[in-house]
């Protein structure tokens, strides 16, 4: 249990149910940055290589709806250019920049 109080494969249920809801929220301000700060909890947590590659799964899911999310972004609170999806609106790519960067 992590200090949220959900184990990693709750918070890949949370974070996959979130994303799917984009596809029909009438609050894209919130669910949105919910969404986003679902990913930041996945980030801080120690996750087993299938969770990982869960993320992973999710997070092109994510990206596929990256001109939902760019309605929300930039959000000029985050600043961290290594949580990505953060910065959706500039692209796809910024997800693989990151990559190389790290």
């Amino acid at each position: 249990m992590l200090k949220n109080g959900n184990t990693p494969s709750q918070l890949l249920r949370i974070y996959s149910r979130q994303i799917l809801n984009l596809d029909q929220t009438e609050d894209i301000d919130t669910d949105g940055v919910v969404v986003l700060i679902t990913r930041d909890v996945l980030a801080d947590t120690e996750l087993t290589a299938d969770e990982t590659k869960r993320v992973a799964q999710l997070d092109d899911e994510l990206v596929s709806r990256r001109q939902i999310l760019a309605q929300i972004l930039p959000n000029p609170n985050f600043q961290d250019r290594g949580h990505w999806w953060w910065f959706l609106h500039e692209g796809p790519q910024v997800r693989e920049q990151t990559k190389v960067l790290a």
